[in-house]
């Protein structure tokens, strides 16, 4: 197979799976579950490394660098504790750089946008990149402690009507 081919081949594969990640998410929305979705993310996304929010508790907790990856909006209604907020890869990635030896751990609401900074970091050098699976969605829905900047808040922004049927209703604002 010819360089050509191949390049042709691997952009076809990107097409297909960026298809099904919009086929999958324009269906009815009552679809949604955290099972499907997680496997979708992790199928589009495999060089990318995600984890529980359990193991995010035990093993990353108070050590790792916690971004949110959402936008500001999203941010000022609430994140988890000690998240720095960025939304652009390059910026992130020079801030990082300054401390290299400290694990990086992106969230957004429900994993995929902070899949996709994960692998734009990767692309730049960045190894020690991780994908919090479930994102702020799932944290929450678990009862752990998300904050604005008052402080500790019960209040998730849920992003859109379809995506926050992902999570408890008693943590909409």
């Amino acid at each position: 197979m010819t360089l050509l081919m191949a390049e042709i081949m691997k952009l076809f594969r990107r097409l297909g799976a960026a298809l099904a990640f919009i086929f999958m998410t324009a269906c009815a929305s009552a679809q949604l579950n955290w099972q499907s979705l997680k496997a979708q993310i992790r199928n589009q996304f495999p060089s990318v490394e995600h984890i529980t929010t359990t193991d995010f508790k035990e093993n990353y907790s108070g050590s790792a660098l916690v971004v949110d990856v959402r936008n500001a909006d999203e941010f000022a209604v609430s994140h988890i504790p000690d998240a720095v907020h960025f939304q652009d890869a390059d910026q992130l990635a020079a801030w990082i750089k300054r401390q290299p030896t400290q694990p990086v751990v992106v969230y957004c609401s429900v994993g995929y946008r902070s899949a996709q900074m994960a692998k734009s970091l990767q692309k730049l050098g960045l190894q020690q990149v991780v994908n919090l699976e479930g994102s702020i969605f799932e944290w929450a829905n678990q009862g752990e402690p998300v904050v604005a900047p008052t402080g500790p808040t019960q209040k998730v922004h849920p992003f859109n009507e379809k995506w926050g049927q992902l999570l408890e209703e008693k943590y909409h604002p």
